[in-house]
């Protein structure tokens, strides 16, 4: 009765996992593990969400910043410089789409980033705001094997070092199926068959975690998010 039972990411288990596992049995039939009486929470994105409705009690939806918590985190980021934080915000009226999306902590949390990256000009579409993250990431992951040289020559996804571009398009691939096949985690094997033996071929877009949804764990890997 004072068991409180915490599932973190129900989005991020594989689709098979939600009809029959033990988790989806936590949930829809807890008195078959004679926890009926305990407290089940669960995260989940809302993509699978609608899965649980039906045997959910109550729901609890994060609906982000509000405008006023935007610029407040503006604020407190920028480091209270009125200047600073004025040209963000003349700049985010001109780009209407890049402002929506500021109610997810995360991108507000972007956009500040490349807005002091980028010598306080923010990119004027969604497409290159995100492209200047992922390009972002590759520069780290060349950083990090000690190749200053080449990182510097880096200016957009058209030039990256000759070693890295089929990998990039063997992630890209990757995203691309999982967005068609409503997927945020991949095995290790799966990523092997679209070219990726290990992660390092991920080009540090992708973090793994191991999975214990069998009698052994397992890698699964997912994109930064």
């Amino acid at each position: 009765q004072d068991l409180l039972l915490v599932m973190d990411g129900w989005d991020e288990l594989p689709s098979n996992l939600h009809v029959e596992s033990l988790f989806q049995k936590l949930i829809a039939f807890p008195e078959t593990l004679n926890l009926h009486l305990s407290t089940v929470v669960i995260t989940s994105r809302p993509i699978a969400s609608s899965d649980l409705y039906h045997c959910i009690s109550s729901r609890v939806e994060i609906l982000g910043f509000t405008p006023t918590e935007v610029k407040d985190y503006f604020t407190e980021v920028l480091g209270g410089e009125s200047q600073t934080i004025q040209k963000l915000q003349n700049q985010l009226k001109e780009r209407p789409l890049i402002a929506a999306s500021c109610y997810l902590p995360l991108n507000a949390a972007i956009v500040c980033h490349l807005f002091r990256a980028q010598d306080y000009k923010l990119p004027t579409t969604l497409h290159e705001l995100f492209t200047l993250l992922v390009l972002g990431c590759l520069k780290r992951h060349v950083a990090k094997q000690k190749r200053e040289r080449e990182r510097q020559r880096i200016t957009s996804l058209n030039n990256l070092p000759l070693d890295l571009q089929q990998f990039f398009k063997d992630v890209c691939t990757l995203a691309y199926h999982g967005v068609m096949n409503n997927c945020v985690t991949f095995p290790l094997e799966y990523l092997k068959t679209h070219g990726l033996p290990t992660i390092s071929e991920t080009l540090g877009l992708m973090q793994g975690m191991e999975s214990f949804t069998t009698l052994e764990s397992s890698p699964s890997f997912y994109f930064l998010h």
